[in-house]
């Protein structure tokens, strides 16, 4: 059996590596929670999406509520959000 030694770890986990998923995985387990038993979130390996449909103001600020939770949730566990890869996307009829 081979071992290999102990070292510190100065970064992130590479987003290509299976572990770096599984990670995202665990270390995201309660965002859903965090956010609200209702929040329209879907976790895909590293990547979270939020959603909701609109049919009145009230949606809007619902919306905006479960962003703060979000963010709330970032600043507590650490989480640092890519600006660069975040996107609002609106389809209308």
């Amino acid at each position: 059996m081979v071992t290999s030694y102990w070292s510190c770890v100065l970064g992130d986990v590479p987003q290509v590596s299976i572990l770096g998923r599984l990670l995202f995985i665990i270390y995201s387990n309660d965002l859903h929670d965090s956010c609200g038993d209702d929040a329209n979130l879907i976790l895909f390996a590293d990547d979270a999406k939020m959603f909701q449909h609109f049919h009145n103001s009230i949606n809007v600020s619902t919306l905006q509520c479960k962003s703060d939770k979000f963010i709330k949730w970032t600043n507590k566990w650490l989480v640092k959000l890519i600006v660069g890869k975040c996107t609002i996307m609106s389809v209308c009829h």
